[in-house]
């Protein structure tokens, strides 16, 4: 088996469904008789909380990383990730969603981008630091 084959098999393992413990082996207190089977947790409400601003720059700029080009890709050559994420940072750019002028007008927006860039890809979000938080 060779790397690829092994890396793939350790990250399908990751995924497969684990037995259920047998009724004995559950501690008396995951028995919850008084819970509801219907949840009254709003997650809307605790994104507002936990993306505490920009909340429609950042819902927009979950959408625009819905394009096909930034859909994780890995074991790639250094050269060719560093084109992909300068690729992706661009994109994000170009779209408006990052601008040197935030800072004076709006700084939590940078910010805000820099997190939201984060979940995509940490190498893109490395080079929007250095891009606007160095060189500006």
């Amino acid at each position: 088996m060779d790397a690829q084959q092994r890396r793939l098999a350790t990250l399908l393992g990751h995924f497969e469904t684990r037995k259920q413990p047998s009724a004995s082996r559950v501690p008396a207190s995951a028995n919850y008789s008084g819970a509801s089977a219907v949840s009254s947790f709003d997650a809307e409400e605790l994104r507002e909380l936990l993306e505490h601003d920009n909340h429609e720059m950042r819902a927009a700029l979950k959408r625009l990383m819905l394009d096909d080009s930034f859909v994780p890709r890995y074991d790639m050559e250094l050269r060719e990730e560093r084109d992909l994420a300068l690729e992706r940072l661009k994109k994000i750019c170009l779209a408006g969603f990052a601008s040197v002028r935030d800072f004076r007008t709006n700084p939590l927006r940078v910010f805000a981008a820099h997190e939201v860039a984060a979940f995509c890809d940490p190498s893109m979000a490395t080079k929007m630091t250095v891009q606007f938080n160095l060189f500006g």
